[in-house]
Parts: C-alpha cells; structure tokens; sequence
C-alpha cells in the first residue's frame, strides 16, 4: 500500500502517478498519515463522490466528522459538516449573498480596484504578487459584498494571518487556535453589523422557510464562510493563474488581442489549479455502505478525491494539460459540483479576470523570478509568494 500523497513532478502539475493509476486502478488503497484510505483518479468516480450525500468531508485531527462535530457545526451554521434540510436552510442565505448577479453588480469596483493595485506596483517597477495584488483585491471585493471595509479594522492584518494558518498550514493544533481567533473576529464584527442596512443586517431580517429566524451563531458562522471563501482561496488562485499566465508570453499576446477569450481562460486556469497548485484533496468518510464507481465502500471507509486528477482525465478533457481557453464545456470538478458546491465561484471567476485583465493592459509585465512554495495540511502546493515585473503606468483608461 503506497504513502499518500504521491511524490514527484512540479509544483504546478499533479503527481504523475495519480494519471498512471487512473489508467490501471482508478480505484486504488493508499496510506495516509492518519490511516488507510481509498483513492479516486476518475472524473466520473471523483464527481459522483463529491455529490454522494453518504460521504461526509472531514479534515484529519481537526474536524473527524462526528455526530457531535456534525451537531455543532449545525448549530453554528457551518455548512461543510451539515447535509439536508438544516443544510438547504442556510445554504440558500449564504449562496445569495454571493450569486454570479450580485457579483457581476460588483464586477466594476473589482475591475476598478484591480488596476488600481497594478499601476500603484508599477510605480515601484514591480513587486510580489499574492499579497500586494491578489491578497488585497480578493479582501476588498468580499469586504465589498459584505458592505464592511474589514481592512480599516486594527485587527485585520492579524485576521489575514490566522485565516492562512487555518487553511494553509501544517500544524492542526496551530491551525485550530488561528480558527478560534480567526472566528472571535468574525463575531465582533457581526455584532457591530446586526443592525446596518448591509448583508449582515440583510441576514439578521431574514425568515427561512421554516418560519425561524438566522441565530447570532448562524450569522457569525454564514458570515465567516462566506469571508473565507471569498479571500484566501480567492487569492490563491489569482496568483496561481497570474503565474500561469505570465510564464507563457504566447498566452499573454493571445489575451491582449483577444480579450474575449479571458472568461474561457478563467475557466482553464481553475481547472488546472482547483484551490491550490496542480491538485488539491478532498477527504470524506462513509456514513454507512456507498456504491460508487463499480466498488463498494464499508461504513467508515476513507476516500481521497484529488481533484487536479479528475480535472485532467483525458477521457473528459482532451489534451488536458493544455490551457485551452475555446474548451467547451469545461465540465472541472474545481467548485464541488453538487450540493456543496462552492459558493465562492463567482467571485474567484471575477476577482481572477479581473486581475488578468488588469496586468495585460500594461505594456510591459513579467515574471520577476520563481514562485515561493510551502505545502499545506494535506500534502496540497501553495504558492507563498510570486516576484513580478511591471513597466510604467498605462495610459489614462
């Protein structure tokens, strides 16, 4: 049984072995840190396990997918850990606070914004890419969706800090104490917007279904999944698809005489780094006996989904580690297809074209170096930093 996850390969591509095994074993056993686990590398297994509501998502030695972590995590409006009718009542919330029409309403202040942080780079001949560009745009346009400016917040560099040691680090115990600092924020800043004309007030007015109103735990937990996943997974991908992008001059010359083509190349460039470079994992657990993909799995079963290995499945995508910004459809695994699906894809849609757009129109921008890497919880590549160079300011737009 080999360890898992795979070694080899670049920072930017999955391990080679997870296209070996799609090709032999799509469905095969692995050893993780914690444990045995079952390990998907098809499209179709991957996609159908993502939406099988009998497998639960759970993070080892953080969140282990309980009955009692599941109580709790409905009481506090987390939806990952819930399923079902409780889920269905605060998804419809959260996931109309961040509808592709409220985003695209928003898309011309994100746009603004965007050429605001490249010329201000540019000034200084260039910079760092995730957090003098894609770190500060994709915290504006959710401080934005919220109607709270939590830059101007004395404590928000410390928040920025504690939402990347929660999610991008290697720690649990460290990871768990940024979580707890990261939410104490969240419920100050819920409490200070229970009454305003903005989202949070929007949510504190609102009468599900079943006639009873939103807690102040399920605001404060609606409020802090809607911030995390519209900044850091945000900012990680708009700075995986900035280095794409800039590496491949053609790409660049490409976009610039066609700008048409940006929301297909949107798409590829999420395609190819679905939250993190090349792949990232999803853990869930069975809750009883699962048929998927021709096997059954046992209650308690273990599965990886990698969703870089779905993503270029070449029996879905043709030439799939080619950017290809005409691919219709483009039916990647990035968002959680299903009943979790990401409520945060309008906005990393955005927030990345965004960007694109923004740099290209600078006559002179390039890579200013290689990519800084750290390796998050669960194996997955971030990108911690990115040099890049900028000319001159463009022409008044």
């Amino acid at each position: 049984m080999a360890d898992y996850p795979f070694t080899g390969g670049s920072p930017m591509d999955p391990p080679p072995r997870l296209a070996e095994l799609r090709a032999s074993e799509p469905v095969s056993r692995v050893m993780l840190a914690s444990g045995p686990a079952w390990l998907l590398t098809r499209h179709a297994d991957i996609r159908e396990a993502i939406a099988e509501p009998a497998l639960a998502g759970f993070v080892p030695g953080i969140v282990e997918g309980s009955d009692d972590e599941r109580e709790q995590a409905a009481q506090a409006g987390f939806l990952m850990m819930m399923d079902g009718p409780a889920h269905q009542r605060l998804r419809r919330p959260l996931a109309g606070a961040m509808s592709a029409r409220r985003i695209a309403d928003l898309r011309p202040r994100i746009e603004s914004r965007a050429r605001e942080l490249v010329d201000g780079l540019a000034v200084a001949g260039g910079g760092e890419v995730v957090r003098a560009l894609a770190a500060p745009l994709a915290i504006d346009a959710i401080g934005a969706l919220i109607g709270v400016d939590v830059t101007a917040r004395p404590d928000f560099a410390q928040w920025s800090d504690d939402s990347a040691a929660m999610f991008g680090g290697s720690d649990p115990q460290a990871m768990a104490e940024s979580g707890a600092t990261l939410f104490a924020f969240i419920g100050e800043l819920v409490v200070g917007e229970r009454d305003s004309d903005g989202l949070v007030g929007d949510l504190f007015r609102l009468v599900p279904d079943d006639g009873l109103a939103l807690t102040d735990a399920e605001v404060t937990g609606l409020v802090g999944q809607l911030l995390m996943a519209g900044y850091l997974p945000t900012a990680m991908v708009t700075g995986l698809g900035v280095h794409r992008v800039l590496r491949d001059p053609e790409l660049v010359a490409s976009l610039r005489a066609d700008p048409d083509s940006l929301p297909g190349l949107v798409d590829e460039l999420l395609r190819l780094d679905p939250g993190a470079a090349g792949t990232v994992d999803r853990l869930v657990r069975a809750r009883g006996e699962v048929e998927l993909g021709g096997h059954t799995f046992a209650d308690g079963d273990v599965l990886v989904l990698p969703l870089g290995a779905a993503n270029r499945d070449p029996d879905v995508f043709a030439d799939p580690d080619r950017i290809d910004p005409s691919r219709r459809p483009n039916p990647h695994v990035s968002f959680f297809p299903g009943p979790h699906h990401c409520v945060g894809a309008a906005l990393a849609r955005t927030v990345l074209g965004a960007m694109l757009g923004a740099l290209v129109e600078h006559p002179a921008v390039a890579l200013g170096g290689e990519p800084t890497w750290i390796t998050g919880l669960l194996g997955e590549t971030q990108m911690a930093a990115l040099p890049i160079h900028v000319g001159a300011p463009a022409a008044a737009r």
